[in-house]
């Protein structure tokens, strides 16, 4: 009898732990976002004067990008960029044929979120490196 119940538990941690396994597996790992794009570009605006924005962008699949940005703002007195505001980008395919836009910023001059749509059969990888990546300003 005791052998019995020995196999069931056993066999139940073996199941559990199988379970947790495979549940990583279905899981988005860290390692799938991969860097795709990244730079720095460097603009002059009649409010702000000189300014300065920095990118990353990363690609977790196909149909699911984010971009990190940070714009920074050169002081006249000093010539140093120093940090002003962050973006947070987010380009993700919601049916076969939409591209769901959201932009987050910390920018007090700015809503904090915007949401947008725009219609295209592309993928949103394609889609920011046909429409979007030129836009980045």
């Amino acid at each position: 009898m005791g052998g019995g119940n020995i196999n069931k538990k056993v066999f139940a941690a073996v199941a559990l732990l199988f379970m947790v396994l495979f549940s990583f597996q279905l899981a988005e790992p860290v390692s799938a976002l991969k860097l795709v794009d990244k730079g720095t570009k460097f603009i002059s605006s009649e409010q702000f004067g000189d300014m300065k924005i920095s990118w990353k962008t990363y690609k977790f699949n196909r149909n699911y990008l984010k971009i990190y940005s940070t714009t920074y703002i050169k002081n006249p007195d000093t010539g140093r960029y120093v940090v002003s505001w962050h973006h947070v980008i987010t380009i993700s395919k919601v049916s076969r044929k939409r591209i769901k836009i959201k932009d987050w910023t910390d920018s007090e001059l700015a809503p904090g979120t915007i949401i947008s749509y725009d219609r295209t059969r592309l993928s949103a990888y394609r889609y920011y490196w046909s429409f979007y990546r030129s836009q980045i300003h």
